[in-house]
């Protein structure tokens, strides 16, 4: 809305204009002199369009929960007052809605115009940074685990299903979450990173009632944080969030500091995972399972959705290894962090000593012949 209401007041200027600005609504709308209005809906939740009527812009189309109720709910709404409808969108999968309508390979759309812009087009038509700098395609590119997600970022080419071991499955995941949902209980994953590197520490949460799971937006995604930083920020979410249990990254520089959150926490609600291949591969493929029953509903939050896509399953002489290329964006760290969050909402809390022992206390003596 930003964007509109500041291309509204620029061309309202022009002593031709035929509206002008009448009511500026500073978080969702424009109303004009003519009676009609600019209105921003979130499209978190799709029927909230069906009580209007016009023209329909869907942004950011491919990155929307639910893609099939927004479309065809925009639908009715701008027939009905003979209105436009329009999506727009940086591609994600070539298996969602939208890369259906953009390709249309059963030509199921045939009405429809489609235009691309790449970043070198936008660049030849004159596009700048906002202080008036080139734009540095290196240094772009370096921000991207790798080629496919540059392509989608800034060439319109959707990632491709094969190249991941869990992107086929996002757009269903996507589809589970519900927004709003309080049932079940929380919990919590933290990858813990270098200072050096380049890595994120990331702290993920995951909220599961008997078989569903559902990962909430990223809770913290920080590079280059002290130690000490980033175990308050831990703990803080723990006890803010009431966690039932969380897994920690403990391999190398995370051991010391899941030794001192466990203290903090207590250590019968913390899980220290050692990151080997194998816990590695087995969080993997137990959230692969989960997507594929159905079972795990994944946010609208796309640095989550990329960090979980650039997971790949390499085969090499030594086995097999679940990995992401090390970048500028980081190491696929709110991914791992998800997979820690659902590896300790999918395990049994250890009871304490203490438990133990008011539980022996508290049985019958047997006799001893």
């Amino acid at each position: 809305m930003r964007y509109v209401k500041r291309l509204a007041l620029w061309m309202c200027k022009a002593p031709d204009a035929p509206v002008k600005i009448g009511d500026v609504d500073r978080a969702s709308s424009i109303r004009l002199t003519n009676e009609s209005e600019i209105k921003a809906i979130p499209g978190g939740n799709p029927d909230a369009i069906l009580s209007h009527g016009g023209s329909v812009w869907e942004d950011e189309f491919a990155f929307m929960r639910d893609q099939e109720r927004n479309f065809y709910n925009a639908e009715p709404v701008t027939m009905q007052a003979e209105g436009r409808h329009i999506i727009t969108s940086t591609p994600f999968s070539d298996l969602d809605l939208f890369w259906d309508i953009i390709s249309d390979p059963e030509g199921r759309w045939p009405d429809w115009k489609r235009y691309k812009t790449t970043i070198f087009d936008a660049i030849r038509d004159g596009l700048r940074t906002q202080k008036g700098n080139p734009i540095d395609i290196e240094a772009l590119r370096r921000t991207m685990p790798d080629e496919d997600e540059f392509d989608a970022a800034y060439m319109g080419i959707p990632l491709s299903s094969r190249s991941s071991f869990l992107g086929e499955l996002i757009p269903l995941a996507r589809k589970k979450y519900t927004e709003g949902w309080t049932g079940g209980s929380l919990y919590g994953g933290f990858d813990v990173a270098r200072v050096s590197n380049g890595d994120m520490a990331a702290i993920a949460e995951v909220r599961r009632q008997e078989e569903r799971y559902q990962a909430e937006p990223t809770v913290w995604a920080k590079r280059g944080q002290e130690f000490q930083v980033m175990q308050d920020a831990v703990v803080d979410a723990f006890n803010e969030h009431n966690w039932v249990r969380m897994a920690i990254d403990g391999n190398g520089i995370g051991l010391e500091s899941s030794e001192r959150i466990a203290k903090r926490v207590g250590p019968a609600r913390v899980d220290v995972c050692k990151m080997t291949p194998q816990d590695k591969a087995t969080m993997m493929t137990t959230m692969r399972d989960l997507m594929e029953r159905g079972n795990l509903g994944l946010p609208d939050d796309r640095d989550l959705l990329l960090d979980l896509r650039s997971i790949k399953k390499i085969v090499g002489e030594t086995g097999v290894k679940y990995d992401a290329e090390r970048n500028e964006r980081g190491h696929a760290d709110r991914a791992w962090a998800l997979a820690l969050a659902v590896r300790a909402a999918g395990t049994e809390p250890l009871k304490t000593l203490r438990q133990v022992n008011i539980r022996h206390r508290k049985r019958p003596r047997e006799p001893l012949y």
